[in-house]
């Protein structure tokens, strides 16, 4: 074993047995903290460690990309104190159903001492930072998130919006990420409807976004797939 790798180990035990020690620099925690990265795979690590600040990942269904979305939301939340990130669904239900318990999970797996607040939908992290989880199903929902800036938003269920997307996107959430030069990742299954703006960030490489692609039989978690 490396000296890196016993230095990895010593430091895993310690966040471990005594929690975070948010005073060490940001620059190592990727190495300090980030346990959960071992157990992604190949394409979602690329997803979340892609440098753009515009990126798009179009899958199928079961492929994991939810689940990459859940620990991307923590890990930018953990580099960034007293940061707010997003996860945004189709309503406020459905990114409940998607995303509360798979955060519950991970804080439980990783002993990352996140609270929860199940009424506000609302994980805040022992640095002060938070996730929010919440609908932008029509325009009363779009105004609930003005006035907040983001280091990261995930829109999920990214093709199934409907026309009033292009206006949650270009009004709200776009200068929203501005102040801290933040991260628009915008997730989704391919539509029957080759249009809207998920259509076009993922078949238009003018539009300034990087993509990333991957379906189930990439997931090493659902070995089966193929049959």
């Amino acid at each position: 074993m490396t000296k890196e790798h016993d230095a990895r180990a010593v430091i895993r035990e310690y966040i471990k047995r005594f929690g975070d020690t948010p005073q060490i620099d940001d620059e190592s925690l990727p190495e300090r903290t980030f346990r959960w990265k071992e157990d992604l795979f190949e394409y979602q690590r690329k997803f979340i460690d892609d440098p753009s600040h515009f990126k798009t990942a179009l899958c199928s269904r079961r492929s994991g990309k939810t689940y990459a979305c859940c620990y991307y939301l923590i890990e930018t939340a953990t580099k960034h104190p007293d940061s707010l990130s997003a996860y945004i669904g189709l309503s406020r239900r459905s990114a409940k159903r998607l995303m509360w318990q798979e955060m519950k999970r991970a804080n439980r797996k990783y002993m990352l001492g996140i609270k929860f607040n199940n009424s506000e939908l609302v994980a805040t992290l022992q640095n002060g930072a938070q996730i929010i989880l919440t609908g932008a199903n029509d325009e009363a929902d779009i105004d609930k998130l003005r006035g907040s800036t983001y280091r990261l938003v995930v829109l999920d269920e990214a093709a199934s919006f409907g026309p009033h997307m292009d206006a949650l996107v270009e009004e709200v959430l776009e200068p929203a990420l501005v102040d801290h030069n933040g991260t628009l990742a915008m997730i989704g299954t391919p539509s029957a409807a080759c249009s809207g703006l998920f259509y076009r960030a993922t078949t238009e490489p003018d539009f300034g976004y990087t993509n990333h692609h991957w379906t189930i039989l990439e997931n090493p978690y659902i070995p089966h797939a193929k049959e």
